[in-house]
């Protein structure tokens, strides 16, 4: 989903939490940190103050847009199914 943001436009931290409400900025952060180590996107530092940073693919991470896409389609088609399934493991895990 952070690749897709960043696809979108979307390159500040901050909106990203706002596009992704489930996810924390500790989450968020962690994961942008992993997706510069392999290199699919970078981090401009902006010296100014406040501090500001945004966060653009790389071509190996634009090279992956495709797959990101149909995999997006592909879950929104089954989103009830996995809702369920999701629920059904929750559910299990409670007892």
């Amino acid at each position: 989903m952070l690749m897709y943001c960043l696809h979108e436009g979307i390159n500040r931290p901050s909106d990203m939490q706002r596009v992704l409400p489930g996810i924390s900025r500790r989450v968020i952060n962690i994961q942008l940190n992993q997706l510069i180590q392999h290199q699919l996107i970078m981090k401009v530092d902006y010296e100014q103050k406040p501090p500001k940073v945004e966060y653009f693919l790389t071509d190996l991470g634009k090279s992956l847009l495709p797959l990101i896409t149909d995999l997006g389609a592909w879950g929104e088609t089954n989103k009830n199914l996995l809702q369920t399934a999701i629920e059904d493991t929750i559910s299990y895990v409670a007892l």
